[in-house]
Parts: C-alpha cells; structure tokens; sequence
C-alpha cells in the first residue's frame, strides 16, 4: 500500500498486495501451501527479514493459501533434466552401436559430451552427475551388445519428463557420434531419422543439426544413405523432391563459397556432387 501517515485510513478492506501464483515455482509441482506474511512497518525503522522472517515489524499477520501449480517444481525440473540426459547418451550408443561395434572416436565423443554437460555445476553435482552418466554409457553398451536397447522406449520416457532442449542436445548428440569416425553409414543416419520423428523434432531444426556435421563427413562412403543425408522424404512426389534439391544445392553452394581449402571445404563439394547426381535420379 505504500507509504502512510498519521491522518490516513480506510473505512473498509482494501487490497494490500498481489502475489500471481503462475510467477512462482516451487521445489515440486501439483498442489502446495503457500504462506503469504503481511507486515506493517515503520519506514525510519524498518526491520531486518531474511528468507520471510524477522522481527521489529509494527503488526503482521500470515495468511494461508492453497493452489495447485501445473508447471514441474526447480527440484523436479533438476532431476528430470538429469535423468533426460542420460537417456539421450543412451541414443548416442544407440548410433555408435549402428554397425555392431563401437569405435574409439565415438566412445570419445560420447564421454566428450558427459564432459561437457556437466562442467557448469559444482564439483560435488558434478561427481553426481558423472556417474549417473556413465552409468547409462556402461549400461546402454551391454544392452546394444545383447541387442536390447530399444529407442522406442528410451524416446517415449525423454518426451514424458524431457524438456525441448533435452530433445536438441539428444539429436546434436547423435550427429556428434555420427560424426565423430568421419564416416556416414547408412544404418546411423536412419537411428538418427526415427529419434527425431519419435521426439517430434521440427525438420528444418533437424536440418540444421546435421548441416553442422556433414561438412565433416566423409560423403564418399560406400555405405552412404544418400537420401537421408540430403534430407529426401522418398514419400514425396519427384516435382517436390525436386523443389528440395534445388533448395539443397543453392545452400550448399553459398557454403561452399565461405569455407577455406580443406577438408570441410572438400565435404561441401562433395554434397553438391551427391545431390546432382539425386537430381538427375530423380529427374
């Protein structure tokens, strides 16, 4: 209500103050009490409170207010993330196991990613963290050897307690692996294509996650799903597929144009080498 001085009053109740619900998170979602303190107090004396508690106020009173928040609470949000994340090292052995081994680069780039999700926190949260990942990493390996790592599974449980940027850092995670022997097998490229329709990643972001990486693959590959690499929906008519090819080749030849000599430079030439050959397929 502000200031007020010794001549002034209200006659009946008036509102003290707004507290919208939907602004606050607790530690865990659904419904919670919630206390509310009001505090009348003296503004040349005002008095220490901490975390809602003090004392020197000239009157308070604590009203009680029940509401039920529909958003996840901070606590619930921490621990799905964490536990998000180490299904999507699962969708990373997933990739890595594609052709029935794995290789040390992709070993090294799914303990790369570890790495890098949990150097933000805390030495202790990041022991935590460290080892309910490569928890997942060792477990995820025997299930992949046995022929028991099912993504239709691991993707049902991320769309259930995963937020968006956990469906991201799955795909980006799946291309790194991809990527990471230099090489494009046929068999990576499909995981990568039923991740992303099983986690309803939009195609033009998916679009940009494996751009990202194929100009460090090897596009010479005997094994080579040309198509999933282009981004060709086979279910297309040949006028569409045509329309995207165009699109393709014009995009990777402004690339082209930005890029220095070398390898990466070399990759990009090679796509437009693939899509005018799939240009002439599909006439």
């Amino acid at each position: 209500v502000g200031e007020i001085s010794s001549d002034q009053g209200w006659f009946g109740w008036v509102r003290v103050g707004v507290v919208p619900p939907e602004i606050l998170q607790p530690s865990i979602g659904g419904r919670q009490d919630i206390n509310i303190v009001v505090r009348l107090v003296d503004m040349d004396n005002l008095p220490e409170v901490y975390l809602g508690f003090g004392e020197g106020e000239l009157w308070m009173n604590t009203l009680e207010y029940s509401h039920n928040f529909k958003e996840k609470g901070y606590s619930e949000e921490a621990q799905h993330r964490d536990e998000a994340r180490a299904l999507c090292v699962r969708i990373g052995m997933a990739v890595a196991m594609a052709d029935g081994e794995l290789d040390d680069t992709e070993g090294k780039a799914l303990k790369n990613w570890i790495k890098r999700m949990i150097t933000p926190f805390s030495d202790e949260k990041q022991k935590d963290l460290k080892k309910i990942y490569n928890n997942s990493l060792k477990e995820s390996y025997e299930l992949a050897e046995a022929g028991e790592l099912i993504l239709s599974d691991i993707c049902t449980k991320i769309n259930e307690i995963g937020e968006e940027a956990q469906k991201y850092e799955a795909l980006e995670l799946a291309h790194e692996v991809m990527a990471a022997d230099g090489i494009i097998h046929e068999d990576e490229m499909k995981i990568i294509h039923k991740v992303a329709i099983a986690l309803n990643i939009d195609s033009d972001e998916l679009e940009k996650i494996r751009d990202q990486q194929i100009v460090k693959l090897d596009a010479k590959a005997s094994n080579l799903d040309v198509e999933g690499l282009i981004g060709i929906d086979t279910s297309l008519s040949n006028e569409e597929i045509k329309i995207h090819l165009r699109k393709e080749f014009q995009k990777w030849n402004n690339r082209l144009n930005t890029l220095v000599e070398g390898d990466e430079r070399d990759n990009a030439q090679q796509m437009l080498d693939l899509i005018s050959k799939a240009r002439k397929k599909y006439g």
